[in-house]
């Protein structure tokens, strides 16, 4: 795989495991554009956690992640609380929590939870795009058995 991140969020989705977590932060931190956050090192470090958590547990309490709900009609509509994306927003009270901040200090932490969350996502994606590539690449052709 070329994005060592995507990699092991793959690997942690699939199978859980604390030693996947621990590295999927760390690559997330040396990603992380240090320079450009005044923020302690530690509390870097406590957001990429609280990212990787949050990419983890990502999918959206109410429609469980497919976006769409049933309402009592019977009748399928977008999701009211992640408006179809199918993504969980965490709100601010519960991320204040998790992170042992609060007020100011968590308004300027929210710009490095976006760009935490931004990497995620990219780095997921780029090896989504691969694996695809390559189940694609490898298909049998059935009308050649």
């Amino acid at each position: 795989m070329a994005d060592p991140l995507g990699a092991v969020l793959w690997r942690l989705a699939g199978s859980f495991d604390a030693q996947s977590f621990h590295k999927a932060e760390t690559l997330l931190y040396n990603e992380m554009d240090v320079e450009h956050f005044t923020v302690p090192r530690q509390t870097l470090l406590r957001v990429c956690r609280m990212a990787v958590q949050e990419w983890l547990a990502g999918s959206c309490r109410v429609c469980n992640g497919r976006g769409m709900i049933v309402d009592a009609d019977n009748k399928r509509r977008r999701c009211p609380c992640c408006r179809g994306s199918g993504k969980w927003q965490y709100p601010a009270d519960e991320r204040m929590t998790m992170l042992g901040v609060c007020g100011d200090k968590f308004d300027k932490l929210i710009p490095v939870l976006d760009e935490a969350a931004m990497i995620l996502e990219l780095a997921e994606g780029v090896v989504t795009g691969q694996v695809s590539f390559q189940l694609e690449r490898k298909q049998v052709n059935p009308l050649k058995i």
